[in-house]
């Protein structure tokens, strides 16, 4: 007997603010939202807030003034990547073809599993509600797109099956922005020819279609029609970057604090590349001045590396380059790529090398057992470069 669905899409419900809910109880059914908490903008928003008109990404201040009452979290991402691992764990109990495409996001084919692919889905739904305390929406569908769609369909929470043959009529009434591949223009483009609903793109004429829409004309028509015959991908290209970001409470014109920040950020990052044994060779930081420009300025080592003895030297030449250009910040960032495998030719530095990347590893493993407020000093100390003062909090 054919199997009429194969593919299950799951979605999870207002991530982030509903992880800071499951931790804490008390935040259940008000408004809240991960972000800035002065500053930036706003990652995550719970459904109480989304309907005081709270959205992502608007920034902070803006979500203040049309939801006063807001409960500002700045964010706890080592337990969202906890909930993450967790419902991705799930799924793999399910089927061993789980695809992921966000940290709250992914597809399960559905078509090697024994029983009812309906209630597979509705089982790991309910897994993840008892045991993490968040929701999904799940899609069930032939393929991913429908699948997709679907599981956005009803949200928080919902759960939608559409059956084989039926792909085109679910789409039909819907507005032209839920199909891939349609952003903002592509949406004005097909609104100016008069496709405002799939159900227009759907009742046109393939070949008066074409000639509208020239090379992307086939793969938008197909997307109307329910039609897509992209697989679920259990194999991820390798990430080409790491980065990380912070905006500041305040503008600041302290370049020591500045630097600090920076180096602290690389040392989270120089931690994931040692982890995945990789090596970095090109380094760029990112400024945000106060009337939101943005200027990044990079530079490359000579060899790939994983050390911040390497690295740490660079930090402070690529910052002097953005202070000369303006001062204050508003926003830094710092970012690791051109990447190489953590295997290298021996030199005649090679045994200080190893030596420092031991140290390096038994740094990373205190972090990880110190809590995030403690007061220590970024690894420059212990890897002999001067720092100018204590790590800084935010």
């Amino acid at each position: 007997m054919e199997r009429l669905f194969t593919v299950g899409h799951f979605d999870a419900d207002a991530f982030f603010a509903s992880v800071e809910q499951a931790l804490n109880p008390a935040l259940r059914g008000k408004t809240i939202a991960v972000g800035g908490t002065t500053r930036g903008i706003i990652s995550s928003a719970s459904y109480e807030a989304r309907a005081k008109g709270v959205r992502t990404p608007m920034p902070t201040s803006q979500a203040l003034r049309v939801c006063p009452g807001l409960i500002l979290i700045k964010g706890s991402y080592g337990e969202y990547a906890r909930f993450s691992d967790a419902i991705f764990r799930f799924a793999n109990d399910i089927t061993p073809y789980v695809e992921q495409t966000s940290v709250d996001e992914g597809y399960l084919d559905l078509t090697p599993c024994r029983g009812d692919p309906v209630e597979l889905m509705r089982g790991f739904a309910a897994r993840v509600e008892r045991e993490l305390g968040v929701t999904v929406s799940v899609g069930v569908a032939s393929n991913k797109l429908v699948a997709a769609v679907a599981s956005k369909w009803k949200k928080p929470n919902g759960f939608t099956v559409v059956e084989r043959g039926k792909e085109a009529a679910f789409l039909a009434d819907m507005a032209v922005s839920v199909l891939p591949f349609v952003g903002p223009k592509t949406e004005k483009s097909l609104q100016a020819e008069g496709f405002f609903y799939v159900r227009d793109i759907q009742r046109a004429a393939w070949e008066d279609f074409e000639k509208r829409f020239g090379s992307g004309a086939r793969e938008l028509y197909d997307a109307a029609m329910g039609i897509d015959e992209r697989t679920v991908k259990t194999e991820h290209e390798a990430a080409k970057s790491v980065s990380e970001q912070t905006t500041f409470a305040r503008d600041t014109a302290d370049f020591d604090f500045v630097q600090d920040t920076l180096k602290r950020m690389l040392d989270r990052l120089l931690t994931q590349l040692r982890q995945a044994g990789q090596r970095a060779r090109t380094v760029t930081i990112r400024l945000r001045y106060p009337d939101w420009e943005n200027r990044t300025f990079a530079r490359s080592l000579p060899e790939a590396s994983d050390l911040e003895s390497d690295f740490y030297p660079v930090v402070a030449p690529l910052l002097r380059e953005g202070w000369k250009r303006r001062s204050p910040v508003r926003l830094v960032g710092i970012k690791l790529s051109n990447f190489s495998s953590g295997v290298v030719q021996a030199d005649l530095f090679g045994q200080a090398n190893e030596r420092r990347r031991a140290l390096a590893r038994a740094s990373d493993a205190l972090n990880e057992r110190s809590p995030d407020d403690a007061p220590l000093l970024t690894r420059a100390s212990h890897l002999g470069i001067p720092s100018s003062r204590e790590r800084p909090r935010f």
